[in-house]
């Protein structure tokens, strides 16, 4: 089928939860965000995303950081706004984050503390498709592509999510695997899987 009765995109299974409104969606140790307030979240980031970042549906964006709230959102908004998300492995070093940015095409980097001092200092230079780092969680950088999520949120506050026209069978994600002795392989999924 074109459009299997059995799968939805990202973006249409976003739209089908929107439906639980003030339920508990994310919970991470004291905080909890609602279902309306995720997907608040998800809208202005994606806007940001598209508006912001010049992300077009098709280009890369990863997530690399510890099981934060903005963990999720990063993911559901760059997934929302047709992006292929890249879910980097927080254990990474610095050599292993540069070649993943570098071999999946990163345009845009979400990314908490921790991974940020490992790739402020490959910007501009070792990762030069890497056009911005959201930094989440973290504290203020001075480095020009990097933003931070609290600015980039409250800058967005309240838009509406981009139309993106997306398939199931559009890629969605590329998650990197290991099992042998050299650099992971990035492996493509579409929205239907």
């Amino acid at each position: 089928y074109k459009r299997s009765p059995f799968g939805l995109t990202l973006r249409e299974l976003c739209a089908h939860s929107r439906k639980f409104g003030d339920r508990d969606f994310l919970v991470y140790e004291n905080e909890r965000c609602t279902f309306e307030e995720t997907f608040a979240h998800v809208d202005a980031i994606a806007a940001a995303l598209v508006g912001k970042y010049g992300v077009k549906k098709g280009d890369r964006v990863a997530v690399s950081a510890r099981n934060y709230p903005e963990w999720c959102i990063a993911f559901l908004a760059a997934a929302c706004a047709g992006a292929v998300v890249v879910p980097v492995n927080s254990l990474w070093n610095g050599g292993e984050l540069e070649y993943g940015m570098n071999d999946s095409g990163t345009k845009v980097l979400f990314c908490d503390q921790e991974r940020l001092d490992l790739i402020a200092p490959l910007l501009g230079g070792k990762c030069p498709g890497l056009t911005a780092v959201v930094a989440i969680r973290s504290k203020p950088s001075s480095h020009a592509l990097v933003d931070s999520w609290a600015d980039v949120l409250a800058a967005h506050a309240g838009a509406a999510l981009p139309d993106v026209d997306l398939e199931q069978d559009d890629d969605a994600t590329l998650f990197y695997t290991s099992g042998t002795t050299g650099n992971p392989k990035g492996t493509l999924s579409t929205h239907r899987a």
